[in-house]
């Protein structure tokens, strides 16, 4: 193993600060290992730096191995891990989208027209974070998206789920306020969920 990588593991082990690891211990280590990668112009975090971001369980179900790639075309760069859980009734899904502005331009506007009355999308707000989510009752589908940081996008895919909420909770077991202190690695302050 690489020395980093023996850092993380410790760090997430015994939690920062001599603090027992927690939820909140992944804040810490994103504080903590601050990737080179992120506070670079021009560059991306690479699939590896996201996939510990993705919890090992969801609903009590076990996840299987986290699926990465990174790929460079240009000067475009695109980072994304995905996780899936049980029998393929729920996906969570990572993306650095620092070169894709659109798509996280395409989120914040769902999350605005979620406060409609008439919209079917639900909006969703957790720490760090902004999107939407929704629910296809023929399909008995629930989704979820949501920009965390104005940098990256956490997406849930939950199948036989009972309502839009299922996808909800599902993301936040994602430690969104974590993705956008990395999203942050300047340190200019605490990221709010409208960026």
């Amino acid at each position: 193993m690489t020395k980093p990588l023996l850092s993380f593991l410790a760090l997430a082990a015994l939690g920062c600060h001599g603090q027992p690891a927690s939820r909140g211990a992944w804040t810490h280590v994103a504080e903590a290992r601050r990737p080179a990668s992120a506070g670079q112009p021009g560059s991306i975090v690479s699939d590896g730096e996201l996939k510990p971001f993705l919890p090992a369980r969801l609903f009590g179900q076990a996840g299987g191995f986290p699926q990465g790639s990174m790929t460079r075309m240009r000067e475009r760069a695109l980072s994304e891990v995905t996780r899936a859980y049980g029998a393929d009734t729920a996906e969570l899904k990572l993306l650095d989208a620092r070169f894709e502005p659109r798509a996280t331009e395409a989120i914040r506007a769902m999350a605005e027209e979620s406060e409609d009355d008439d919209s079917e999308a639900h909006r969703l707000v957790l720490p760090g974070a902004i999107g939407y989510s929704r629910y296809d009752k023929a399909e008995r589908v629930a989704e979820a998206q949501v920009v965390v940081g104005g940098r990256f996008i956490a997406s849930a895919t939950v199948r036989a789920a009972q309502d839009a909420q299922a996808a909800a909770a599902a993301l936040q077991a994602v430690d969104t306020l974590g993705l956008s202190r990395l999203a942050h690695p300047d340190g200019r302050g605490e990221p709010s969920a409208s960026e």
